[in-house]
């Protein structure tokens, strides 16, 4: 079980709270991440990968409380290609700019921490995918 230590912000970053998540995988191999002590005791959310997990936590904290986590698999243009879900375990994705092609310099830890400047560009899992589907038709 590897621990994680998430920030959680509002869009306007009036309200921010710490969390800690621990991401592990089951005997059936779905990739679990154990969200601790937020709006309720425990919360665990599974998928086939890591990303598919942690969008369902976005959605859940979005839902409780209007917060985004502060790192960069919540930034609105950034997304995992199906290689890397698979090579990652959905822990990597790439920086996405429309009319580019990722390449490996654009690759990134979902969990990494964003800049405070970034907060502008924290997304719902919907509008993340949104933006995925749109890089995919500008290329």
């Amino acid at each position: 079980m590897k621990e994680k230590k998430l920030m959680f912000v509002n869009i306007d970053a009036s309200k921010k709270l710490k969390a800690s998540i621990y991401l592990y995988k089951d005997k059936k191999n779905n990739c679990l991440i154990n969200l601790h002590k937020v709006f309720e005791n425990e919360t665990t959310f599974s998928g086939d990968d890591f990303f598919a997990s942690f969008c369902k936590l976005r959605n859940w904290v979005y839902k409780k409380g209007q917060l985004f986590p502060m790192c960069k698999g919540a930034l609105i243009n950034v997304y995992p290609s199906r290689m890397s879900r698979q090579m990652s375990n959905g822990m990597k994705a790439y920086y996405l700019t429309l009319g580019k092609q990722a390449e490996m310099n654009d690759i990134v830890d979902i969990f990494e921490p964003i800049r405070e400047d970034e907060i502008i560009k924290l997304s719902t899992s919907e509008q993340q995918t949104e933006y995925f589907k749109k890089w995919i038709k500008s290329l």
